[in-house]
């Protein structure tokens, strides 16, 4: 068994077609770590959907503090505490200073009873979740204290953008990567409100992916398909990419190089 990407929720925040924005990181023993953790409760529930046990949860990141990355993940913390409290007292959130203060003040405002562990994570830090395996932390260009994430693994380097504008920081984490799995919220046509809402075209996703050589390019953050096309968008990132290029589907499980 290798390790794994099972993409739990590939959706804007504004998508009622998918999920909200939530991977799991799988290892070969099917423990895993999520990488956002979408809205509600729906993000548990992806997790049994895709055959995941939960108690095998192992660690969590967040990119940023929006709803639609961060709010299902009280939810499922107060699921794991009420059902299996040892398990989450040992499982770790981390995120920047602004993320995590953020959570801390959502669930002191909630009322409910219980600590879960908060880690702030600074620009460029990496933190070891499993042996042999390196997440390292990237500055990128959404709100403040808005993250992507360089995972090192035995054989293979995956890269996620969370959500950005074009960022020079995450080209350079993301040079000769095997995987990115960068966002893509609009297409060529809404550039200039892409701009300025901070995101990330599918052809400037593909134009960043080309320069810094990665391997192979998959788009996620997708908005309804009545709204954009998605066959527009793999059109223009490829055109950009110059090769092939994958949209992510909500329980899609995509085994990694190595």
């Amino acid at each position: 068994m290798r390790y794994r990407v099972v993409f739990l929720g590939t959706g804007t925040a504004d998508n009622e077609e998918r999920c909200q924005s939530a991977y799991a990181l799988v290892d070969p023993q099917e423990s895993f770590l999520l990488f956002d953790a979408g809205s509600g409760l729906e993000t548990l529930k992806q997790i049994v959907r895709a055959g995941l046990e939960p108690t095998m949860l192992r660690g969590i990141f967040l990119t940023h503090r929006h709803w639609d990355h961060a709010a299902g993940l009280l939810p499922l913390l107060l699921w794991l505490r009420l059902r299996h409290a040892e398990i989450a007292a040992r499982v770790t959130v981390h995120g920047s200073p602004e993320t995590m203060r953020a959570m801390e003040e959502m669930h002191r405002l909630s009322g409910h009873r219980g600590q879960f562990a908060f880690r702030e994570v600074g620009t460029g830090q990496s933190v070891s979740p499993w042996n042999g395996v390196l997440v390292e932390s990237i500055a990128v260009e959404h709100i403040t204290g808005s993250l992507g994430y360089r995972v090192r693994l035995p054989g293979s380097v995956l890269v996620l953008s969370g959500d950005t504008a074009p960022a020079e920081t995450l080209a350079d984490a993301a040079r000769a990567a095997d995987i990115l799995i960068h966002e893509a919220s609009f297409d060529r046509a809404q550039e200039s409100k892409a701009a300025d809402l901070r995101h990330t075209t599918a052809e400037q996703a593909g134009a960043l992916a080309r320069r810094v050589g990665v391997k192979r390019l998959i788009l996620t953050h997708l908005v309804p398909d009545r709204l954009i096309p998605q066959d527009r968008l793999r059109t223009e990132a490829e055109a950009a990419f110059g090769g092939p290029v994958d949209l992510a589907e909500d329980l899609w499980s995509l085994e990694l190089p190595g």
